[in-house]
């Protein structure tokens, strides 16, 4: 064991027993440092890299040993110890015989808690649920409970890190990190469901900076503290478009619906509805009043959901980011006879998740104030917010590359120099262009 430990000449001696071993005799050379091994030992031996055990693995084999010896576990006691070998099973066993002496004869979780100085479980999922309620009481009276108990403040931050860890998991990776043996998976499940990703990731961020920063901290606890009132302080930026959705959607739940025969406006009402809904040309075009007769009567619930340029206006309300959005920017909102649908093409179908596609309808539905169902389309090529933005790029691209062309400038580089252009580095300036 620890071969890298011999001496030059134990290593010299032991060479030329190596290269001509006898038949009776084998040699395992076992290390935790192979690189200090002489090249003409490795060059002689079979090389082997031990790899970590899963918890699963670990777990399993530990149920094994304590089923053969007729002791009484719970599986939640095995899965701390797991947890805690780091893929070790000479630690896992090691931590075994110690929970046995620990726990009286039994391996029960609270006692494998105790022994290793974890948080509970629990009080890690009750920290997460104040932190989301905003109520900063409660958090604190659960994290002085925690503290009586003597745990390191910097094992509290690396298991909140482990739980945020499996929640996103859980929101991105639905079942991925399920156990049936585990107590906690359905509470766990519940918080990634009600809990939005980007707060996930971003208390995640916070604790593992506050995590890294702990031995700069006046002490540890006051590191732990603030860490989580940095995590009460700081909200994602869309947690502000959200709210504005939730009051949309009361508002819209509370006022009469109309139907579209009754729903009927003056022309200069009608007219400022359908300018407001339409995007911004990349070229001068003609007033949208110049379009509408006077006669024209148009319903407003109607005009705001039927139109796919519509649905590009609301993407940017609806307080998607991420995945979230880019999903919502391949769709296309349908409404008729009062039903709601987003249409996606069947190339971009396989790659939304059922967590990503429940989201943005949930997120849909609150801003429309009606349900919404997902639906998938045949066809390749739709008029989506990413479709049609990718058009005007284009657009606005060729005509970039037209005028630098025909610039003076660029024509007596050509003629004198024989330079060209590489149109893949042309690059689109986010200016409005001046006019002299």
């Amino acid at each position: 064991d620890e071969v890298h430990m011999f001496s030059k000449s134990s290593f010299n001696a032991l060479l030329k027993t190596l290269e001509e071993p006898p038949a009776h005799v084998k040699f395992l050379l076992a290390t935790t440092d192979p690189q200090k091994l002489p090249v003409t030992v490795l060059s002689r031996c079979l090389q082997f890299n031990l790899r970590a055990l899963s918890p699963a693995q670990i777990t399993g084999h530990l149920a094994h040993v304590l089923r053969q010896e007729s002791i009484e576990f719970d599986s939640a006691g095995l899965n701390a110890i797991a947890m805690a070998a780091n893929g070790s099973m000479r630690d896992a066993l090691s931590l075994l015989d110690q929970a046995i002496a620990f726990g009286g004869g039994r391996v029960e979780r609270d006692a494998v808690v105790d022994m290793l100085g974890l948080t509970d479980h629990a009080a890690l999922l009750d920290i997460l649920r104040y932190l989301a309620a905003g109520d900063a009481p409660a958090l604190f009276a659960t994290l002085e409970q925690v503290m009586a108990r003597a745990v390191d403040p910097a094992s509290i931050l690396a298991q909140l890190l482990e739980l945020l860890h499996e929640i996103g998991l859980q929101q991105f990776l639905p079942q991925k990190n399920e156990s049936a043996d585990d107590p906690f998976a359905q509470a766990r499940n519940e918080l990634a469901a009600a809990l939005d990703p980007e707060q996930v990731q971003l208390w995640y961020q916070i604790a593992l900076t506050g995590r890294r920063d702990l031995p700069y901290a006046s002490s540890p606890r006051a590191g732990l503290e603030m860490t989580l009132l940095r995590m009460l302080a700081f909200l994602p930026s869309s947690a502000g478009a959200k709210t504005a959705i939730s009051r949309a959607a009361a508002a819209s739940a509370a006022a009469p619906r109309t139907s579209p025969a009754q729903a009927s406006m003056s022309p200069t009402s009608a007219k400022a509805a359908i300018s407001s809904l339409e995007p911004k040309p990349i070229e001068a075009s003609e007033p949208a009043s110049a379009q509408l007769a006077p006669e024209t009567t148009v319903s407003v619930t109607s005009a705001v959901a039927s139109a796919d340029a519509s649905w590009e206006q609301i993407i940017p309300q609806l307080g998607l980011k991420g995945p979230f959005r880019a999903l919502a920017e391949h769709c296309v909102l349908r409404r008729e006879d009062g039903q709601a649908s987003l249409v996606m093409s069947a190339e971009y179908a396989g790659a939304a998740t059922e967590a990503i596609r429940s989201r943005l309808i949930e997120a849909t539905s609150a801003f429309l104030g009606m349900p919404v169902k997902f639906v998938e389309s045949g066809q390749s090529a739709m008029p989506t917010p990413a479709a049609n933005r990718s058009q005007r790029e284009a657009a606005a691209r060729e005509r970039a590359r037209q005028e630098l062309d025909e610039s003076p400038a660029v024509q007596v580089l050509k003629q004198r120099a024989g330079a060209s252009m590489i149109e893949d580095t042309l690059q689109l300036s986010d200016k409005e262009p001046t006019k002299e």
